[in-house]
């Protein structure tokens, strides 16, 4: 049979054979004698100046391994290379450290580390223990940007970190945000305070005081800040709440309710913060004045 007249092999690998002649072999023939031998025992020959190869065949199509790596090259056109690795997924490729990649076209550089099977297209990079659960999924230990990023403070989503690592966004009307409110409303008024939000307080009255009303409903943690620019100011809770001050609580009898304010004028700067149980606590006050001369609990009326 003609070599012209056979077909084309439907793939070729480190384990193909071919038919090879040694015409300095004359023991078959005095024109040489015929062998077979597999591709990988001929990639040396052709990687240039007839070195040693530092690949094989891995254990299934188109498979590659490092030489005396230890590892196992098992998915089909797969890759395994550095100590105890394994490349067991369709076109995946393994290295580093006693890692794995499993999933289909899955890659992993890494120490001790695997990604699973059915997390097909994710790559793990470097660190260490890390274990890829998801399809298409990037894998790292921490994350550092080198280069500052384009500025746009016309967008309105920022990356956040979910508890299971993976990184989501989040709108920015969904962030906690501190906002500062100028109030001019004449001395004897109430307004209604908001959770997370400052008062410049600038009623212009010497006597009459602008009063704040601490929200009735807050989340753990909120804020409410008064600074009083000119004029006087006063605090107060929504019914069945209790303002808390100094270090006691309602043990020990250092809060008030409903109808009672926390009174403050001209340059002083009051906080509160909600510590949940229907108690905001006086978390920060400001004063040019002696508190011993002056303490708080004669502002409180």
């Amino acid at each position: 049979m003609k070599l012209t007249t056979i077909d084309n092999a439907p793939y070729v690998n480190l384990d193909s054979l071919i038919h090879i002649v040694n015409t300095g072999d004359t023991t078959q023939s005095p024109d040489g004698s015929s062998y077979k031998a597999p591709l990988s025992d001929l990639s040396p020959l052709f990687g240039g100046g007839g070195g040693d190869s530092y690949w094989s065949a891995g254990t299934n199509t188109n498979a590659i391994v490092m030489k005396y790596s230890n590892s196992l090259a098992s998915g089909i056109n797969s890759t395994a290379e550095g100590l105890n690795t394994t490349a067991g997924g369709y076109t995946s490729k393994a290295s580093g450290y006693n890692s794995k990649a499993l999933g289909i076209t899955s890659f992993v550089h890494s120490s001790n580390s695997t990604v699973n099977v059915g997390a097909n297209r994710s790559a793990i990079i470097g660190g260490q223990s890390i274990t890829a659960t998801n399809a298409d999924t990037v894998y790292v230990p921490n994350l550092n940007i080198n280069t500052a990023p384009a500025n746009d403070n016309a967008l309105t989503q920022v990356l956040v970190r979910a508890t299971d690592g993976s990184v989501k966004y989040k709108t920015l009307g969904g962030l906690a945000t501190f906002n500062w409110v100028t109030v001019t409303t004449v001395g004897g008024s109430t307004y209604n305070a908001v959770s997370n939000t400052g008062y410049i307080s600038d009623n212009g009255h010497p006597s009459n005081r602008t009063q704040y009303l601490l929200p009735s409903t807050a989340s753990i943690g909120d804020i409410v800040k008064v600074m009083v620019m000119d004029g006087k100011a006063s605090l107060t809770v929504a019914a069945s709440q209790q303002f808390v001050y100094g270090t006691g609580d309602n043990d020990t009898g250092n809060y008030f309710t409903s109808p009672i304010d926390f009174n403050f004028g001209k340059y002083e700067n009051a906080e509160v913060t909600y510590i949940g149980s229907n108690k905001w606590i006086l978390s920060n006050f400001q004063t040019t004045q002696d508190l011993s001369a002056n303490p708080l609990t004669d502002r409180i009326y």
